[in-house]
């Protein structure tokens, strides 16, 4: 069992002006984090993620994160719906190309990240900055 169980990704309005490169570098630092504190779920919440990943920077994203997400035994991944369109279905996306490779971790979309809290079957009290 890993030290900590929840770790949440919080996005703010200010991402859609993000580069291609700063979304890497962005990427890079969470896959260090997440594969230091090794949790058992994650919590994407991508309600104000603005920028939109591209086919190929979605592939880039699942290639960086999932193999150690995998190798380190994630249990749950549940990503909050982004309120722009776009960045919603591109997020969807690469939830949708990560769950074809094998020994994938369970997956689920929320509108509320206290939903997703819920699904996860924890105790967890949420941050004001994400309720």
């Amino acid at each position: 069992m890993s030290d900590i169980q929840l770790f949440i990704m919080n996005y703010k309005p200010e991402s859609k002006h993000m580069t291609n490169e700063d979304f890497k570098e962005y990427i890079l630092h969470l896959k260090t984090l997440t594969n230091q504190y090794k949790p058992s779920f994650i919590l994407d919440d991508s309600r104000k993620r603005g920028f939109i990943l591209e086919p190929e920077m979605q592939d880039w994203v699942v290639a960086e994160l999932v193999p150690g997400w995998i190798n380190f035994e994630l249990q749950k991944y549940a990503q909050v719906l982004a309120e722009d369109l776009f960045s919603n279905i591109s997020g969807q996306q690469i939830v949708e190309v990560a769950r074809k490779i094998p020994g994938m971790f369970e997956t689920k979309f929320f509108d509320k990240p206290q939903d997703a809290a819920t699904w996860f079957e924890i105790q967890v009290e949420l941050p004001a900055s994400v309720v």
